[in-house]
């Protein structure tokens, strides 16, 4: 065993007690740890829709309000599964400008949502970009 591999052993056998202290408390309340699952990639590259033109290039500080916004969808975990939130940016003030909710991945329950309560919320640019 190298040095390294030893210092690390010592390590974990100093702290080995306070964890079997810990176990054995969280087994006697009846409660346990929340496992982190493995990142899943969503994202899928195998389609025949068309590839657009990055527009946005990387410029995340545009000159004017409603220039460029950014959208995301996140997930959040509840009890009966999990639900979409897509928030749409602007990129000038960086505010929330619109968003929407949902319990499916429908791009009609998420993303257009999200962008019709952007457009009533904001003057519309026609040089705007929607990344």
């Amino acid at each position: 065993m190298c040095c390294s591999h030893t210092i690390m052993l010592t390590r974990l056998l100093k702290f080995f007690p306070k964890i079997c202290w810990l176990n054995s408390l969280m087994w006697n309340m009846n409660i346990q740890s929340k496992h982190r699952k493995k990142h899943k990639v969503t994202t899928d590259f195998n389609h025949k829709e068309p590839i657009f033109e990055n527009l946005l290039n990387r410029s995340f500080s545009p000159d004017t309000p409603s220039q460029a916004l950014v959208s995301d969808i996140t997930y959040i975990s509840v009890l009966e599964g999990f639900l979409y939130l897509t928030t749409v940016i602007n990129l000038f003030d960086r505010k929330v400008i619109g968003w929407g909710i949902s319990d499916g991945m429908n791009t009609v329950e998420t993303v257009m949502a999200a962008f019709k309560m952007t457009v009533k919320s904001r003057r519309r640019n026609l040089d705007m970009i929607f990344h």
